[in-house]
């Protein structure tokens, strides 16, 4: 799957934590990938122990401030 360029990416945790970039995401928390931590457009590398399930959004810029 090819991420495209400029879109927004992001994952939530529902069960154990993942480890990106070294950051860690636990569970019950979104985790949102900035530019820089999209390898070349192309990938995101995600480190978790067998049995993490998380969901992975992306898609177009909101043209709106999140507030949240």
């Amino acid at each position: 799957m090819n991420l495209e360029p400029d879109f927004e990416y992001g994952i939530l945790v529902s069960e154990g934590e993942v480890a990106s970039e070294g950051k860690v995401c636990r569970q019950d928390q979104l985790f949102r990938f900035h530019d820089s931590d999209v390898a070349n457009n192309k990938s995101i590398k995600l480190a978790a122990k067998k049995g993490t399930r998380i969901m992975f959004i992306g898609g177009e810029p909101l043209n709106n401030q999140v507030l949240m």
